[in-house]
């Protein structure tokens, strides 16, 4: 099970995470901060700045209550809300299960969330 050892805010919603399998990553977890947990989080970036590690649950948290899942963070699942959305059409399914592969075989070789986003938006507009 992967685990958040440190993180550190950088610019913007990112942060720098180190894993506990020793990779580090900067995540923009700005797409992440969604519901009304994270409110106050998305509103006000000096807030945002105040994450921290919880080392029980082994992910970051903020003061509120609020806390990602470290698999999420780590790339190899998908948020709660997201499962909870509309279905996928088959070309969008496609796409995720594309990404999902390239991810596996290659962390590194995967397209940014941002572009994720903007594939499957046209893959929709396609449908």
């Amino acid at each position: 099970m992967i685990r958040v050892r440190s993180v550190e805010p950088l610019g913007n919603f990112e942060a720098l995470l180190e894993f506990s399998n020793g990779e580090q990553k900067v995540v923009d977890l700005e797409p992440l901060l969604r519901g009304p947990i994270f409110e106050p989080i998305r509103n006000d970036l000096e807030y945002f700045r105040t994450v921290r590690v919880d080392e029980e649950l082994g992910t970051i948290v903020w003061s509120n209550g609020a806390d990602i899942d470290p698999n999420v963070l780590y790339g190899s699942h998908v948020p709660a809300w997201m499962e909870d959305e509309e279905d996928l059409t088959e070309a969008q399914q496609r796409e995720l299960d594309r990404r999902l592969e390239a991810y596996q075989q290659d962390p590194e070789a995967g397209l940014t969330w941002e572009e994720l986003k903007e594939k499957i938006k046209m893959l929709s507009w396609l449908n």
